[in-house]
Formats: structure tokens, sequence, C-alpha cells
């Protein structure tokens, strides 16, 4: 394939993970509008806490912080250098509304990655069609709107997935 198809067809990939992006995001604002995050009974609460700082100051004090950090250290440690990060933005946007962000970023390029891996294996004309389907799947639409790391393990299983398909079409015995 040329390379300028590869790069339209990214460019097209990127452009729907934003659109999913924006879905997530705005469903977790829908969320935290109505209080009813504590429904869905995630570790959503536990999350909130990153989005305060002082997360290593508190480390060995704070139950629910020691948990989270126990149970899931790389969505805790994104969380901490996300917020690390965009902390100059917080006069525009609140800290907990950066932290969601985090999550449905997560949310979105989980889509780009399945957008990817779908493409290695159906015509293109079906990969859009498959693509909104995985993105408005109740369960990366949830998990993308409301603070929990599932999604992270969704993203990661669909980056490992969408990297094997391409590179099985390059395989060799060297590589």
């Amino acid at each position: 394939e040329s390379q300028n198809g590869l790069t339209g067809r990214h460019i097209h990939f990127a452009s729907l993970a934003l659109v999913a992006f924006g879905l997530y995001w705005f469903s977790s604002n829908v969320i935290e509008s109505r209080d009813a995050a504590y429904l869905f009974h995630a570790d959503t609460v536990m999350y909130w806490q990153l989005a305060n700082g002082n997360v290593i100051d508190r480390l060995g004090t704070d139950l629910w912080l020691d948990r989270i950090t126990r149970f899931h250290p790389v969505t805790t440690g994104m969380a901490v250098v996300w917020m690390k990060i965009l902390s100059p933005l917080t006069p525009w946007i609140t800290p907990h509304q950066l932290l969601k962000a985090m999550f449905t970023a997560v949310g979105a390029i989980g889509v780009w990655a399945a957008l990817w891996a779908i493409a290695a294996v159906v015509p293109h004309r079906y990969v859009t069609v498959l693509g909104a389907i995985y993105a408005t799947s109740l369960g990366v639409w949830y998990f993308s709107s409301i603070e929990e790391s599932k999604i992270v393990t969704a993203t990661l299983t669909a980056l490992y997935i969408a990297t094997y398909l391409h590179l099985r079409k390059r395989w060799t015995l060297r590589g």
C-alpha cells in the first residue's frame, strides 16, 4: 500500500477517534452532572483523589489511594503524569475534568487501535462501520465515560492486537 493511502487512512482513523473522544467526554459530563457515577460501582471515587494532587505525599496514609495504586499501578501512574503535565490548564478546566479527559482520551486511542486492527483483516469499506460499532459498544463507551482502569486494559489490548495483525503481514524468520 502506498504511504499516501496509509497516511490518509490514519487521518480518517484519528478523526473517528476524535469523535469518540467528544462522545465519551460528553457522556462523562452528563454522568457527573446527574451525580450518577456511584451507580456504576466502579473505582471512580478512588481516582477522583488523583485529581486533587499530592499523591506521592499521601501514599502510605490514604487507604483508598494505596488500594488504587496497588491494584492499578499503570492507570495510577498515567493519571499522575497526565495531571502533572496538564496542570497549567487548571485555571480553565477543573482538575476533575482533566482527569476525566484522560480516560476519554485513552478510550479514543483504543478506538483508533481497533480501527487499525480491523483494517488489517476486513475489506476497507467495512472498517468505519465496524469501528463505529466498537466505539459505541456499551463496554468501551461506558469505561471511557467514567474513571475506570478497564479502559486502559481494553486500549492496551487493542493496541497489542493491531500491532500483531500488522506485524504478521511482514513476518520473517529473522524478525
